[in-house]
């Protein structure tokens, strides 16, 4: 790929450059992709876009533009600049517009349910809320001794609703595996089950019955008796996309417009959190998520948080406010450091 002096280099919209304190990295939005590339580069992106490259090889001592020559070379090798000899062209290439909104109150929700007895009525009525606030994502997670009954009714009421939901539920050793997956197809709004503390073999998905649904339906050995198992920060969860990056640039990743309902009728931002705003069968759900007191941590974003503000990943990233030492700490299950570019 040769390029000439007098072409203009122009950054593609939908791949941003983010810095952080040791490398930097190029988020492909619409791909959803990413590369790392060393700080320097990230420098001359920032400066020269929709610059003529006479201007960044003049600005450049002679000794480095060999290696000006591959950071370009590696740029439309990639795809992430284009160039071009017309000056009056660059109004043609505008940024990518880094607003973020939905129209919803709450995007989505968690509702945990365990031992702890409350009458259906109070979580039919959480959910017609929900429904009213505008959530399209819900998570159910049933922990043991969880009422089996009453799940198999909240699972029925969500048909009359427009939210999808991802369940997570104990293994039940007296049903067959397949039985998860009859759960699956019996009601139109579940999206995924995951079934936790399973230790059998999953031979049943060869069949043509079941095959199908294996990305559906997944079982693991792990075991998750309540609220603490979350807060896990690591590349298995990071999303490169347009919704996750300009959200994570003005508000927080995990907790904007979230609401959750812990296994004891809590009403907070997050199961994990030790913040409460009331129990469910006392507690009006809509004015609790338009108090500001509620909303507070909306905005908390990686920009105001120690050490992810320097972190390249920081708008890929989910983050945790609950397993933290202070509001505006790192996540203490968070294992990487920005600092040497290592994951312990």
């Amino acid at each position: 790929m040769r390029y000439k002096p007098d072409d203009y280099m122009v950054m593609v919209a939908n791949c941003i450059p983010v810095k952080g304190y040791s490398r930097s990295i190029i988020y492909d939005l619409y791909r959803e992709t990413f590369d790392f590339i060393p700080n320097d580069l990230f420098d001359l992106i920032s400066k020269y876009n929709k610059q003529e490259l006479a201007q960044v090889f003049g600005d450049t001592p002679s000794e480095f533009h060999h290696v000006l020559d591959e950071y370009i070379h590696f740029l439309l090798e990639k795809e992430y600049i284009l160039l071009t000899d017309r000056p009056n062209e660059l109004a043609c290439f505008p940024d990518l517009n880094l607003e973020w909104d939905m129209p919803a109150t709450i995007t989505n929700a968690i509702i945990d349910i365990g031992s702890a007895r409350f009458d259906i009525a109070d979580y039919t009525g959480i959910l017609r809320d929900l429904n009213d606030l505008g959530c399209t994502h819900l998570q159910f997670r049933f922990f043991p001794g969880y009422d089996h009954r009453m799940a198999l009714e909240l699972l029925g009421a969500l048909n009359d609703l427009d939210m999808l939901v991802e369940v997570l539920i104990p293994y039940d050793p007296s049903q067959p595996p397949g039985y998860y997956v009859n759960l699956y197809r019996q009601f139109q709004k579940i999206q995924s089950i995951t079934v936790f503390d399973f230790h059998g073999n999953l031979d049943f998905f060869d069949s043509e019955d079941y095959r199908p649904f294996a990305q559906y339906v997944r079982f693991t050995a792990e075991v998750i008796s309540d609220q603490s198992h979350c807060g896990i920060i690591s590349p298995a969860y990071f999303s490169v996309n347009i919704p996750m990056f300009t959200e994570s640039l003005q508000f927080n990743s995990c907790l904007n417009r979230k609401v959750a309902v812990d296994q004891f009728g809590n009403i907070r931002n997050c199961p994990s959190l030790t913040k409460s705003y009331g129990l469910i069968n006392d507690s009006d759900l809509k004015q609790v998520v338009h108090s500001e007191a509620f909303r507070e941590c909306w905005t908390l974003n990686k920009d105001k948080i120690s050490i992810c503000r320097v972190c390249e990943f920081r708008y890929m990233c989910t983050d945790c406010r609950a397993f933290v030492p202070n509001a505006t700490d790192k996540p203490l299950r968070c294992s990487y450091n920005p600092i040497t570019c290592e994951w312990n």
